[in-house]
């Protein structure tokens, strides 16, 4: 059964009003930064904003997705092994998609994941 949004984790709930409440890419890119929050541009679940989600909730958390229209999250007790499992929805506001396409267009390389290259 999908969980209404009052069940959801404070922390969780508390990340999104955060994500939602910047104004440009670039205050997201900042937070991020001093955070040392990264991620793999072109990957839905490894966007800063996912891996940001995943840093506020990981232990209750099975998947999340992200797109330049919405953050998609499931919870692990909602999971289910017949392929039905209740996936939430956040759309994201102008900032985020902004964020989202210029991460993915390489240009907050200082939020990429190194993976041990030189600079």
């Amino acid at each position: 059964m999908k969980r209404k949004t009052e069940s959801w984790p404070e922390d969780l709930k508390l990340a999104f009003k955060k994500l939602q409440a910047f104004n440009d890419s670039d205050e997201i890119a900042h937070y991020f930064k001093l955070l040392d929050i990264k991620g793999d541009p072109g990957i839905v679940s490894s966007c800063p904003i996912a891996m940001y989600i995943w840093y506020n909730c990981d232990d209750q958390l099975y998947d999340v997705m992200v797109n330049d229209s919405s953050i998609s999250f499931l919870f692990a007790d909602e999971k289910d092994d017949a392929g039905n499992s209740p996936y939430h929805e956040i759309s994201c506001t102008s900032a985020m998609s902004s964020f989202i396409g210029l991460f993915d267009n390489h240009c907050y390389k200082e939020l990429e994941k190194n993976y041990g290259k030189d600079g």
